[in-house]
């Protein structure tokens, strides 16, 4: 969703430098930077593309004229934020991605999938183990329903409900380090 951090991950992790504010619908187009994640040389290229609305693959808001973007990702990153800056409690604000994801066509809804709890030093330690034990419960609640996106094992082996699920801070980098 808007503003849950998206491009202060991107700037954060990357040589690349967007536009941060505080308020909702900055980023207007994607944005790519280079992560170095080894330190060594070993490298991906991450996105960041506007945030979504609710019926964005039907054309509401500008993230549906990227989401093609996300076509040739190899991994989508969900950034919720837990401050629920934008309204919604942060699982109805996944929910919302995903379900945009999944209506867009194409398979985007199938590509694998990784959940950051978003702003973690913004609220207390207490809401974060409760968010963190909610969005582990319904990436297994999906996986046991079959969706392909937590279901599909990532270079032949299932990724443990664990490592679906990461609480980090774009702002201080808290939770970055073991997620790359």
């Amino acid at each position: 969703l808007p503003n849950a951090g998206k491009s202060s991950l991107l700037r954060r992790l990357s040589n690349a430098k967007p536009k941060v504010a505080a308020y909702p619908f900055t980023t207007i187009e994607p944005m790519l930077g280079v992560v170095d994640w080894s330190g060594e040389g070993d490298s991906f290229i991450l996105a960041d593309v506007p945030g979504l609305l609710e019926g964005a693959s039907a054309g509401i808001g500008l993230g549906h004229e990227f989401l093609s973007h996300l076509e040739r990702c190899q991994l989508i990153l969900h950034i919720v934020d837990l401050t629920g800056y934008y309204g919604s409690d942060p699982l109805e604000g996944f929910r919302i991605i995903l379900s945009e994801l999944d209506a867009h066509g194409l398979d985007l809804g199938r590509k694998p999938q990784v959940v950051l709890l978003n702003k973690i030093d913004a609220v207390s330690p207490d809401v974060v183990a409760e968010q963190t034990a909610v969005f582990r419960t319904e990436i297994a609640r999906l996986r046991s329903a079959g969706h392909p996106a937590f279901t599909d094992p990532v270079g032949g082996e299932e990724i443990p409900v664990e490592r679906l699920v990461w609480p980090v801070s774009a702002t201080t980098g808290a939770g970055l380090k073991p997620l790359l």
